[in-house]
């Protein structure tokens, strides 16, 4: 049995992912692995995968679709491997000591996890700003619908809510962002204020989390409708699978 899966997506991630890598399986107990879905990279992200043995498990490296498309496969391995409890991770970040006994602990007694952590430049050293703070977490199935709060790399969750979540309607905008509503529709969703990681920001990084957005207000509204369509879908599932 699995009982915690961290899931990682990667691609070209070879500049910070063996010291990412690193501070996870120095934490992980024989019934952890960390699972990885490769977007078909092209640097030598798959040898240093590959250099860290059994603890990690690469899934899928063949296939490019984007970081969506990318997070599903991962999720999916996961759950059909029967893993009890998932944690997200980026491939550029790095875990704080101690961040796998906090994921233990909270979700003995919880559904969801949105955890804290300390906003890093390229090398680790800290902005001075918290995710908490950059992002303005906050609680609630509304306001996370209207402005989205919480950050992938900083959930953890048990496997309920990927049996909901998966597979992903199509185009929904962040995988992230739509589980967090599962979560916070149907599930019990807690904060952990403490630090547990370096989020590191760089010109290379997916997301602007905590910046000004550069979307326009039309991108905006379809951004929502998407995500409204597929959380129509969810509610669709469980009503039939209820039936």
């Amino acid at each position: 049995m699995i009982k915690y899966a961290v899931c990682m997506a990667t691609y070209n991630g070879s500049n910070f992912l063996r010291e990412q890598i690193a501070s996870i399986v120095s934490q992980l107990k024989t019934d952890e692995i960390l699972f990885i879905s490769d977007d078909a990279s092209t640097d030598s992200t798959i040898d240093i995968i590959a250099s860290f043995g059994d603890k990690v498990k690469l899934v899928d490296s063949s296939r490019a679709g984007g970081v969506v498309a990318n997070f599903e496969r991962v999720l999916t391995a996961a759950y059909n491997a029967g893993a009890c409890n998932i944690i997200l991770s980026d491939q550029d970040d790095k875990w704080l000591d101690g961040r796998m006994s906090t994921i233990r602990e909270r979700l003995s007694s919880t559904d969801m996890i949105m955890m804290n952590g300390y906003v890093t430049d390229f090398d680790l050293n800290q902005t001075g700003l918290m995710i908490f703070d950059q992002v303005n977490v906050k609680r609630g199935l509304f306001r996370n619908f209207i402005k989205p709060s919480y950050v992938g790399c900083c959930m953890a969750f048990k496997r309920d809510i990927l049996g909901i979540a998966l597979p992903f309607p199509r185009a929904i905008p962040w995988h992230d962002w739509f589980i967090s509503l599962i979560g916070e529709l149907y599930f019990l969703v807690e904060l952990e204020p403490n630090p547990t990681i370096f989020y590191r920001r760089h010109s290379n990084n997916y997301s602007n989390t905590g910046e000004k957005s550069d979307n326009s207000f039309f991108k905006k509204i379809i951004m929502r409708l998407f995500m409204l369509c597929a959380m129509a879908i969810v509610v669709s599932r469980r009503w039939r699978s209820n039936k």
